[in-house]
């Protein structure tokens, strides 16, 4: 009985509860003035508020500028490029699917911010309403507070209230709507929290007003902006198609027609080389400036050769400044670590890295010369990894044949970076790319006979694997198809220096197994006394993790993802790095699903992300069973009360 009349007062108690909260409006002034509280802060913020959004806007603004003026140059580099010169096609087609890109992303946080404005102009108008209805209501809000256009109007409401409403719930709020018959009213205190909410709220409301129609006229322009590099891109795309099919399907002419037709394809080659090297228009009229500034304006492609030249120079100075101070200091040094057959290297090697230092970002104002200059510095850091590869791994006496060996492929990477650099006609390449790639076999293949026996067998192989490569781009230049040659060389070179790397790595570990890692493992051998023979060399991984897991993970898995990088290297060096995207990236297998979509995709990106992970997963299946097999020792011999364990 008393749980009863216990329970019947908490329901009583709770019905007065809520009916108190219900007529009394204390906590709704309260919420009022708390609102007040929170408007009249982002109401005196209103100036610091308008200044970041001009701030911004400014940059954004600003941005949109250079996109549209952007998008008028690379439209003119576009138009004017011909399809036999495949260096200025690629730039120029690279240039517009970039910028398309990248004002793209810009567009963006545009977007958002335009989004942000609407939810707030919405958020406070419809605040502003719900402000105005509490009773007693505002007929209306005057203009002179806040405009007609910004209030929150909801006619459909209302109209279709009308239509499916009975009489009874019409009457029910008209009743409502009289202040004589609404629940509760607000008191004077009330009424004032409330008109200093709608004044606070509207001045914010119109700020974000004034803000949306200060972006909405940039919104034309665009959106006008969009559609021209809309325009520029959708030609791009269907060239680039064109460029990939001239280049990987359709070819260029074969050498054996090429010479059967030689004087036709000179008076070509000469026409060629004028509209592309004129050295008139370094000589401007008088009053007339020459500029420089764009790929496509007179002059442009002259000044990259002086640049590439500029550079070549450049570098041997740096190399033949730090010879003669190193040679300097060796004669005064009793016993240097660099031997005299090591210098030359070592000088190559300091040269290189002074010149990247100094020249890195030389050339800034020019992009395209800056491209060019970027190409260099690749090609320059796999130079220094080489060099550093040759100093740590092969003996002095060895030096001299191993660069011998591998000098013409540094050659001819460097000569194809200089003739992407100086937009090379693709004439120019056919002729001269195959006799010299004949001379570069005859020359590998003597040094493979002659050398092979004075080189470290590594260098040996891959002298013989260099030799097979020149063969293959030879054979694809001589039949037409010069820029796969280009292309194949490219990426071994890139190749060639990302093995030549992990064979240097492989060699310092076998020089730290042996000078250090052997000791230790000798060490912990005689401290396991617990168990013998197979058992016990289990046991001595705690000694080996990190020997094993640069031996076992870190060097195959570069391995395996250098394959797929060299060829974005090489496929970046000629602007062709949306096919590294395409046959990549995309699967090449799919396999369709019952919802429609791919249950399972292969491609080349996850096959390798598959072997990177398995590589991972073998290491640290290793640790744990190290780990497993040791507590399961001590917790054995703890267990029995020994300090050794049978065999069996």
């Amino acid at each position: 009985m008393k749980k009863i009349i216990t329970g019947i007062v908490l329901i009583l108690l709770a019905c007065i509860a809520s009916v108190s909260v219900y007529a009394n409006p204390r906590p709704l002034n309260a919420m009022l003035r708390d609102l007040k509280g929170e408007l009249h802060t982002a109401y005196t913020h209103i100036p610091q508020s308008q200044a970041y959004f001009d701030d911004v806007y400014e940059d954004r603004h600003q941005k949109m500028l250079e996109a549209i003026s952007n998008s008028s140059g690379q439209s003119i580099l576009l138009y004017t490029q011909e399809s036999h010169m495949t260096f200025n096609m690629t730039y120029a087609l690279d240039k517009v699917a970039e910028n398309y890109k990248a004002f793209n992303e810009t567009r963006q946080p545009y977007e958002q911010g335009v989004e942000a404005l609407d939810f707030n102009i919405e958020r406070y108008a419809r605040l502003v309403e719900a402000l105005r209805r509490l009773p007693p209501q505002i007929p209306s809000i005057q203009d002179d507070i806040l405009p007609d256009s910004l209030l929150y109007h909801n006619d459909s409401l209302d109209i279709h209230f009308a239509q499916t409403a009975s009489s009874l719930e019409k009457e029910i709020v008209r009743l409502s709507k009289d202040t004589s018959s609404t629940v509760f009213v607000l008191d004077e205190k009330g009424k004032e929290y409330r008109d200093s909410c709608i004044f606070y709220a509207s001045e914010v409301l119109k700020m974000y007003a004034a803000s949306k129609a200060k972006i909405d006229r940039d919104s034309i322009h665009y959106q006008e902006a969009y559609l021209r590099m809309k325009e520029n891109y959708d030609y791009a795309e269907l060239r680039y198609q064109e460029l990939q099919d001239y280049i990987f399907s359709e070819g260029q002419l074969p050498y054996w027609e090429l010479l059967g037709n030689f004087s036709m394809f000179r008076k070509v080659l000469q026409t060629e080389l004028q509209k592309q090297y004129d050295l008139t228009v370094l000589t401007a009229e008088e009053g007339e400036e020459l500029n420089y500034e764009n790929l496509s304006s007179q002059g442009a492609r002259v000044i990259l050769i002086f640049i590439c030249v500029f550079q070549l120079l450049a570098l041997f100075l740096f190399w033949l400044v730090v010879l003669g101070i190193s040679w300097l200091v060796l004669r005064f040094v009793k016993e240097p670590h660099l031997k005299p057959k090591q210098l030359p290297l070592f000088s190559i090697l300091v040269g290189t890295i002074l010149y990247l230092i100094l020249f890195d970002r030389f050339w800034t104002d020019y992009e395209y010369i800056q491209m060019g200059v970027n190409n260099i510095n690749t090609f320059l850091w796999l130079l220094i990894a080489f060099n550093v590869s040759m100093l740590l791994r092969v003996k002095p006496d060895q030096i001299r044949h191993g660069v011998f060996l591998y000098l013409p492929l540094f050659v001819l990477a460097f000569v194809i970076i200089i003739a992407r650099n100086t937009f090379l006609p693709d004439s120019l390449l056919v002729l001269i790319f195959p006799p010299v790639m004949f001379l570069i076999i005859v020359r590998q293949m003597l040094g493979c006979v002659f050398l092979s026996n004075k080189v470290s067998s590594v260098d040996a192989r891959l002298g013989w694997a260099s030799l097979f490569i020149y063969i293959i781009a030879f054979g694809f230049a001589f039949w037409g198809y010069t820029f796969v040659g280009l292309l194949i060389l490219i990426w071994w070179y890139f190749q060639l220096t990302v093995l030549l790397t992990l064979v240097c790595i492989s060699e310092l570990l076998n020089r730290y197994k042996t000078k250090w890692l052997d000791h230790k493992v000798n060490a912990m051998r005689e401290r396991i006394t617990y168990v013998t023979g197979n058992d016990r060399e289990s046991l001595l991984f705690g000694a080996t993790w990190l020997y094993d897991l640069i031996r076992e993970v870190a060097i195959p898995m570069m391995l395996v993802i250098s394959l797929p990088l060299c060829a974005r290297l090489s496929l970046g060096i000629f602007d062709f790095t949306d096919l590294y995207v395409k046959y990549f990236t995309q699967p090449f297998i799919s396999i369709p699903g019952d919802d429609g979509g791919a249950s399972m995709c292969i491609s080349a990106k996850s096959i390798v992300y598959l072997i990177a992970l398995f590589l991972v997963l073998k290491y640290i299946d290793r640790v744990i069973h190290a780990l497993w097999q040791y507590f399961r020792y001590t917790l054995f011999m703890r267990k029995n009360n020994r300090k050794s364990i049978r065999a069996n």
